[in-house]
């Protein structure tokens, strides 16, 4: 019996130890991502032009590896999509012959743009970006189509708020300038219902999507903006290449069209539909 007592002591303080062993164990930390054999400029970075003006942009690709580097096929497809509606207006297709690059050499492509669309015809006033994006790369230049009328410069502050299913969004401040436009706005969950357990709304939104108008024009998209986490709601910044206004507009229209919410980690995205409307008087 004393044996069995033994026995089952040294069993029991060998099963603890193995559970302890594995319970220190951490979980494995994933390796950083190997730096890529080459690096990839543009010239310009960015730049603005008046309508009609021809665009040229450089691009240059070094191989910073010991070994050579084969590009195939070379040079790659270049798009330039409009920013504000989100689409390729020209394009250029991909070569058809490799190109290899040997260790600390450098290659230039060159590319060169007269402002027409696919169809031949003038593109719109806005920004646009030019992006060398085959092999992996993602080195955009930035292309700002001025108005030849000039582009609005001032501020505005509105402080206007729109309440729409349970959450208000007020619009605190607009700033226009000739490279753009940046937009400040707050959301606040004011009456919406908030699941049980949840004590705080802070970092509720997640995702927010808006447009934009200027006198009754094509609708733009503002994309989705910055966020400042504040106790009493969420800032929102729109300031990432949105459209200059041209100096003789009257109206902008701004659009808030939906929220995103996430109130805990094991709670689905839950959209809320807009929109929360503004009309700016520009005159």
């Amino acid at each position: 019996m004393k044996k069995l007592i033994i026995l089952c002591t040294m069993v029991l303080t060998a099963l603890l130890l193995i559970s302890s062993v594995a319970g220190c164990q951490q979980p494995p930390v994933p390796l950083p991502a190997p730096p890529p054999p080459f690096q990839v400029s543009a010239t310009p970075e960015e730049a603005h032009y008046l309508p009609g003006e021809p665009v040229e942009v450089k691009f240059s690709i070094t191989n910073v590896s010991s070994g050579p580097i084969t590009f195939d096929p070379y040079p790659p497809e270049i798009q330039v999509r409009s920013v504000s509606l989100d689409e390729v207006v020209f394009s250029i297709p991909s070569g058809t012959q490799p190109l290899e690059i040997k260790p600390g050499d450098t290659i230039t492509l060159e590319f060169s743009w007269d402002q027409k669309d696919k169809d031949g015809k003038q593109v719109p006033p806005g920004w646009y970006f030019d992006p060398f994006s085959g092999y992996d790369m993602n080195v955009p230049a930035w292309i700002l189509i001025q108005y030849p009328q000039g582009a609005m410069e001032k501020t505005i502050e509105p402080n206007e708020s729109r309440a729409v299913n349970g959450i208000t969004v007020t619009l605190e401040r607009i700033e226009l300038t000739s490279s753009g436009t940046i937009v400040y706005a707050f959301g606040t969950l004011s009456g919406y219902p908030v699941p049980p357990g949840i004590s705080t709304t802070t970092y509720s939104m997640e995702h927010v999507s808006a447009e934009y108008s200027v006198d009754g024009g094509i609708v733009k998209q503002a994309g989705s903006p910055g966020m400042q986490y504040l106790e009493n709601g969420t800032r929102l910044i729109w300031d990432r290449h949105v459209d200059p206004i041209p100096s003789d507009a009257k109206e902008l229209i701004f659009r808030i069209s939906t929220i995103t919410l996430r109130f805990a980690p094991d709670r689905p995205d839950e959209l809320v539909v807009g929109p929360w409307e503004f009309r700016i008087p520009l005159d």
